[in-house]
């Protein structure tokens, strides 16, 4: 990052942190104990609230601070929590904007808005998923098993925008059940053996967690693989494979199989 990047890249970061202290004074932020008084509820009982995404708290020097409008008896609180348990997977400060902010595909609604009406809570909770998705995208890398050097590159990249919550398996599926989410296009060769390696990165960073990596043999018209994801490898398969089927429809049988999902591409 340049310097004349940096400089503006702090003066952004420290005018935000001027606007949180300013919502803290004006109480459109409120510390743990105050805001649990104001709900009616014990420390415990809001730890464990936040802890499931029913509430969230924003950092301001060091101390939670929680949105008042949480605690609001404007909205009805079953939904607020359920919709805050949806964008769960957000930045606190990016679920505060979400709940605030108008949104054309709301009818130019704010969710807080939105909600007050059976059908616009309905869409709500459409846009919800559809908002919280977006901040984590989960990749499937297919290697030739001989090329999984660093610099390597893959055969195949499908990825995909789906809640964290969601298994891996299914969204290792997804990412490669639409061709417009992978690179290349393909046509891809069909291959005795391949490395799948599956991670996922969170919205605004470049750092990949690793969530599991197949080894994957096809030979004789059956597939498996050999699954690392922990201390214990355990095999995944076997699978009936045909003899048109290139890696990226075996790799996709062997995830259908144990996602458990249907995979409408698998049938040979």
């Amino acid at each position: 990052m340049s310097t004349a990047a940096r400089a503006y890249f702090d003066k952004q970061l420290q005018a935000a942190r001027q606007e949180l202290r300013r919502k803290v004074q004006v109480r459109e932020l409120m510390e743990a104990t105050p805001f649990a008084k104001r709900l009616g509820i014990s420390l415990l009982r809001l730890a464990r609230l936040e802890s499931s995404g029913s509430v969230f708290s924003v950092d301001i020097d060091g101390t939670p601070h929680y949105p008042a409008l949480l605690a609001s008896h404007d909205y009805e609180p079953r939904r607020l929590r359920k919709i805050c348990r949806i964008i769960y997977p957000a930045p606190a400060s990016a679920r505060w904007h979400f709940l605030t902010t108008r949104w054309g595909s709301l009818g130019g609604l704010s969710p807080l808005e939105a909600m007050r009406t059976d059908d616009g809570y309905l869409r709500l909770l459409t846009v919800a998923k559809s908002w919280s998705a977006q901040w984590w995208r989960t990749a499937v890398e297919i290697y030739d098993a001989g090329d999984t050097y660093d610099g390597a590159t893959p055969i195949c990249t499908g990825t995909v925008e789906q809640d964290p919550r969601i298994s891996a398996w299914r969204r290792a599926s997804a990412a490669l059940s639409d061709s417009l989410n992978m690179r290349p296009a393909g046509p891809y060769p069909r291959l005795n053996s391949a490395t799948v390696l599956v991670t996922r990165t969170s919205g605004g960073t470049s750092e990949r967690v690793p969530e599991f990596q197949l080894d994957v043999t096809a030979s004789g018209g059956v597939g498996y693989a050999s699954i690392r994801a922990d201390a214990v490898p355990r095999t995944l398969g076997p699978i009936p494979v045909s003899e048109v089927d290139d890696i990226v429809a075996v790799v996709r049988k062997l995830l259908a199989t144990e996602g458990n999902v249907t995979c409408e591409t698998c049938s040979s």
